[in-house]
């Protein structure tokens, strides 16, 4: 602003007018600078806040987007699982349903002119399990008049000759109906269970397995 002179008496008309309007002018220009520096920190603030909001938004989209994410993930697993749940129940049943249908082959083996074999090797494996020089032989009341004097003397003999020593052999009835025998010494506290759904039993995870196996075919 320029220096106003001191002696307001020696001024005329026409310098305070122009005193005056130079005051005006700088006044006007204060104001537009103001003015201009408040539209401009306005201008600051709202860009600010767009900027914050932009980040905000993208921060929300962001998280929505790994929640979606998340949730899609979740639900394929449980899709997946469902899916492995699904085809286990149908090879469970599939094994189930062939060791059903060897169950029941199994009681027409009886019939079978290989049963007499099967059954002596199932006293042949029981003999050399037990391993004693006295040994009782129980079977199935339906297989007694397979258990005659030839059978029994012809597996005798095979036992001794597996065994390399004489084996005194007691043949019993049990109390059964399964195929296959028990096999029994030192008055019952060792016991051979060679029975078929004994068989079964002890050979069943290993067939189960393999049935799974065959039904990923």
């Amino acid at each position: 602003m320029n220096q106003l002179p001191n002696d307001y008496s020696s001024m005329s008309a026409r310098d305070a007018e122009k005193i005056c309007e130079q005051i005006r002018l700088e006044a006007e220009t204060q104001i537009h600078s103001i003015r201009e520096r408040a539209e401009r920190d306005a201008e600051n603030v709202r860009r600010q806040a767009r900027a914050a909001a932009g980040e905000k938004r993208n921060e929300m989209l962001s998280a929505a987007r790994s929640d979606l994410e998340k949730l899609r993930e979740k639900n394929l697993s449980s899709l997946h699982l469902e899916k492995r749940r699904a085809q286990m129940e149908q090879k469970s049943a599939y094994a189930r349903l062939i060791l059903e249908e060897v169950k029941r082959r199994a009681r027409e083996f009886r019939e079978d002119p290989g049963y007499r074999q099967f059954l002596r090797e199932a006293i042949l494996e029981g003999a050399k399990v037990i391993d004693r020089a006295q040994l009782h032989v129980r079977y199935a009341v339906n297989d007694a008049p397979l258990f005659d004097s030839g059978f029994r003397n012809e597996v005798s003999e095979r036992i001794h000759d597996q065994c390399g020593k004489p084996v005194v052999c007691y043949w019993e009835e049990g109390q059964f109906q399964d195929l296959g025998v028990v096999l029994e010494a030192d008055e019952g506290r060792l016991r051979y269970d060679n029975r078929f759904q004994a068989r079964l039993q002890r050979q069943y995870d290993d067939i189960y397995m393999e049935l799974l196996r065959e039904a990923e075919c």
